[in-house]
């Protein structure tokens, strides 16, 4: 049903027709489009006028669940001693996310799993030529960006004998009993499965 001032033109009508299958028939318009929410409105109202206050009450009240939200982010420790994040803090849990290393060595490979924490770090920019003309320089302030660092095992993963240049999928999935996590780690592509899981309990407060 379609509604609207712009419903009233045949061509909307005959554009509809085109894009469903034959056997659809967009029928005529015999109604006026801008008065059929008016319309729609009336009739509501008509219907829950024979409803108590309470029912109304109970059926127009804003409903609020509450949702467990991890407290860190989750992620992979890096050689740059920084934190690849799979799951950012916040997430409504259950969630879930995955990551993929590649190992240029092969042979074995460890992941460790940490709970991680935002720091700023400074970055280092390259010093600003003086100016040709004598002034005073304003001293520049140093550039600053948020990043990501490990602060909890959580835990420690080893793949073995992965192949040179071979791919190794992480995968984190927290549940909503508890906040149980199950992590699973394997090499893409190996037919004999190469999987390496653990199921990480949280503590008792």
């Amino acid at each position: 049903m379609l509604i609207g001032g712009t419903a009233s033109l045949p061509k909307l009508s005959a554009v509809l027709q085109d894009a469903f299958p034959s056997p659809t028939i967009v029928l005529p318009i015999n109604y006026n489009p801008s008065e059929l929410v008016a319309r729609g409105a009336a009739l509501q109202a008509e219907l829950i006028s024979t409803y108590d206050h309470q029912t109304i009450a109970e059926a127009i009240h804003p409903v609020v669940t509450v949702v467990g939200h991890l407290v860190a982010p989750i992620g992979v420790k890096t050689h740059d001693g920084k934190l690849d994040v799979i799951l950012e803090g916040d997430s409504a849990v259950p969630c879930r996310g995955r990551r993929v290393y590649h190992s240029t060595e092969g042979g074995d490979v460890i992941l460790e799993v940490y709970e991680g924490k935002r720091e700023t770090e400074v970055v280092a920019t390259p010093p600003t030529p003086p100016p040709e003309e004598d002034g005073e320089v304003d001293d520049e302030e140093p550039a600053k960006t948020r990043i990501v660092v490990p602060e909890k095992k959580i835990a420690v993963l080893k793949v073995q004998d992965v192949k040179k240049g071979g791919s190794v999928e992480v995968h984190i999935q927290i549940d909503s009993e508890k906040g149980r996590a199950t992590i699973v780690a394997r090499e893409i592509g190996r037919k004999d499965g190469n999987i390496t899981k653990g199921v990480v309990e949280p503590k008792e407060s």
